[in-house]
């Protein structure tokens, strides 16, 4: 009995193989309960760190970058493609590729600061190329004087250590690794394959002007190429400064002039402080400074470099990169390239549709009623590239004649094209057509500003808007449709007096008429030696003879001149006239009266010249001889009293001659009263700066995004 019992509790102080795979079963059930969500609040604790960062950076970024801009002196256009920036990527077989990131950069120059430049120095103002101060000035003394560094915002990559470009894009370099390796974009936080080399945004400071080797100031030769007259690269001190290069961050180019005699391009002089820490970081000689180099000693990431991005590419559902076939701005077509686009943007601020006004609706001064603005203005100035102007034409003047009012809402749009040449063209609002399959009913203004002669039947309307103050101009000179710059129109002064004969009744010209007349010039007297000149002798037309278009004067531009109808040593010689209210009764001498358009009651078919637009008045009273010229004779000619001269007295040769014929000059607009403006553009006079800052989570590799955009208004924008 003693030796069972002393075997069962020996058995008794054991677990049972059962029994250890049961506790095991249940420690690691209890495990997992109690460590599952221990592990999620860890990941949702760091995803929340990078929220918290990512808002963080976005809120910082924003507030740096708004109140550079809205305190700057000036900031730069960086609307033009010259002011994109290149990004390096790669294609879908992994070869380089080049990309360009539009409103990625921007310029901005600082507000002066009281004694922080001196008249000794001779620092260049960044905004005119002069000195800032005069000789002996050493302070600032206008509310808002620029400042002599130029703060650069931008994205690059983080890894811009670069070679030279041996692709067909002709690039000043391209990124490079340590072995000489192509290395451009790559986020392997987002798809861990390959190398690493995101983007950031960068905010670096420099001055557009540096000390040269043998005194005084050149462009800034460390960072910028120069120019010659001819826009070819030449790098010398004399030239002018590219401030924009798309390739400005991966130049491998030797930094400094090629001209200097005291030192060579590539010295070390022409490097800024820090490029050799970032020599030695990427194993180049410091014996030589690249332009690169410079720009990343002076360039600081505004973002956290280790967790974050400023592009972001297209993707499929499954993560992988969307690829396209697309033509880059340098013309090389990339058969299969990733869209990339900025999460970080400096636009310009959209307005679409701005129904721009008129500068006047009336001109009770000028004796006109009612008359069609010649200049409407948008709220903002400062357009960009790619603006819209439409001109809408209500179908209720003269019947629906108009092509335009033939066709009730039918518009008028002005546009560029890729060549930058300017069009109008008449659109049909039922279906509107792409602008470039329609006819051209606008002028085709040379660089002069005339109108293409052989194009002036067709013109409809005319109108050019001026991006840079925001303007609709509708007014042009006489002379754009004559051939001739600055011509006049000029009129013999023995025709306008015969026409008091007429049925009319009065002295008068029209302006719409443009009578090629011989006209003699030289001594009044039958027996001297009489030369003539044929007036009008332009290739062109009057204005106010366009067949295709409505067209009347812009009130009070006008200036007609005439000989002096005042008896005295002056009578005969050319003068200004001044016109006359249109409910004068009387036109004295020297003076007129002007119809700007047609006047009611005006019927086209049986046209009254005292109706019609350009009907010019004068002096229409009945002649009196001058009682101290009774005994009149070609050496001794009579006074008129109302009628226009028609001889001068020369007191350089004691002799009379030919008067002086009428001269008259007026700009001419092609509008209507009821027309309405609206225009589409985006204007440089407000920046929308968009911060999209995208931080990596590290154990979930997604990305905690935080969006800020802000509307800063820019008071000095370069234009």
């Amino acid at each position: 009995m003693t030796s069972r019992k002393s075997s069962y509790q020996n058995r008794s102080k054991g677990f049972t193989l059962v029994e250890m795979l049961v506790v095991i079963a249940l420690s690691s059930v209890l495990f997992v309960l109690v460590l599952k969500p221990l592990t999620d609040s860890f990941n949702l604790v760091t995803r929340a760190g990078s929220q918290i960062e990512s808002q963080a950076a976005a809120r910082d970024t924003l507030t740096e970058i708004t109140s550079d801009l809205s305190n700057a002196a000036l900031v730069y256009d960086n609307s033009s493609t010259s002011a994109e920036v290149n990004l390096w990527i790669y294609d879908q077989s992994g070869n380089p590729a080049l990309t360009t990131l539009p409103y990625a950069k921007i310029d901005i120059v600082s507000p002066a600061h009281l004694l922080d430049q001196t008249g000794n120095s001779q620092s260049i103002d960044p905004t005119t190329g002069m000195p800032i101060y005069p000789a002996g000035q050493n302070q600032v003394s206008t509310p808002v004087a620029p400042g002599r560094v130029i703060t650069r915002y931008f994205i690059g990559l983080i890894d811009n250590q670069s070679g030279a470009d041996t692709t067909a894009n002709k690039q000043t370099g391209m990124p490079v690794n340590g072995s000489g390796g192509y290395n451009g974009y790559n986020n392997a936080l987002a798809i861990p394959n390959g190398s690493d080399n995101r983007t950031t945004l960068y905010k670096a400071v420099f001055t557009s002007s540096i000390p040269g080797g043998n005194g005084g100031f050149i462009p800034n030769l460390d960072l910028f190429h120069t120019v010659n007259a001819a826009g070819v690269v030449t790098d010398t001190e004399q030239g002018s400064m590219v401030l924009n290069d798309p390739n400005f961050f991966y130049d491998d180019s030797l930094a400094g002039p090629s001209n200097d005699p005291s030192h060579k391009q590539g010295d070390p002089f022409w490097g800024l402080p820090g490029w050799q820490r970032v020599a030695q970081k990427y194993g180049m000689p410091t014996t030589t400074v690249y332009r690169w180099e410079n720009w990343a000693a002076i360039s600081a990431s505004l973002m956290e470099t280790a967790k974050s991005d400023a592009v972001a590419a297209n993707r499929n559902d499954d993560g992988s990169l969307q690829y396209c076939s697309v033509t880059n701005v340098y013309g090389v077509n990339d058969t299969a390239v990733p869209t990339i686009h900025p999460l970080i943007s400096f636009n310009p601020h959209a307005v679409v549709d701005e129904a721009a006004q008129p500068n006047a609706t009336s001109a009770s001064g000028d004796e006109v009623a009612s008359v069609a603005p010649a200049l409407f203005t948008t709220k903002y100035g400062a357009w960009s590239l790619n603006y819209t102007v439409e001109v809408f034409r209500a179908n209720t003047i003269n019947g629906g004649a108009d092509d335009a009012l033939a066709n009730p809402g039918g518009y008028y749009q002005y546009y560029t094209d890729a060549a930058g040449a300017n069009h109008i063209v008449l659109q049909n609002p039922v279906a509107p057509a792409v602008p470039s399959t329609l006819p051209d009913v606008g002028p085709d203004v040379t660089a002069n500003g005339l109108f293409n002669i052989a194009q002036l039947p067709k013109v409809q309307i005319a109108f050019t808007p001026d991006p840079s103050t925001g303007e609709v101009n509708f007014a042009f000179p006489q002379w754009a449709t004559l051939g001739e710059v600055g011509a006049r129109q000029m009129y013999v002064p023995s025709a306008v007096n015969s026409n008091l004969t007429s049925s009319i009744g009065s002295r008068y010209l029209l302006l719409n008429q443009l009578p090629q007349t011989s006209y003699s010039v030289g001594p009044f007297s039958s027996g001297g030696s009489q030369t003539t000149e044929t007036l009008n002798n332009y290739p062109g037309m009057s204005a106010l003879a366009l067949p295709s278009a409505s067209v009347s004067i812009v009130p009070g531009s006008e200036r007609v001149y005439g000989p002096d109808q005042v008896a005295g040593s002056h009578y005969g010689h050319l003068t200004l006239y001044t016109r006359v209210p249109s409910l004068t009764g009387v036109i004295g001498p020297n003076e007129y009266r002007i119809n700007y358009t047609n006047l009611p009651g005006f019927n086209p078919s049986a046209p009254d010249p005292r109706l019609e637009a350009g009907y010019v008045e004068f002096d229409s009273q009945n002649d009196t001889p001058d009682l101290q010229n009774l005994n009149a004779s070609p050496t001794n000619p009579l006074y008129a009293a109302n009628s226009l001269p028609t001889w001068k007295f020369d007191s350089g040769s004691g002799t009379y001659m030919f008067s002086d014929p009428v001269e008259i000059s007026y700009q001419f607009q092609t509008n209507l009263q009821t027309d309405a403006v609206q225009v589409s553009y985006a204007t440089q006079n407000r920046m929308t700066v968009s911060i999209d800052a995208r931080i990596y989570d590290p154990t979930s590799t997604l990305p905690e995004q935080s969006n800020l955009v802000q509307s800063v208004v820019l008071t000095n924008m370069q234009r």
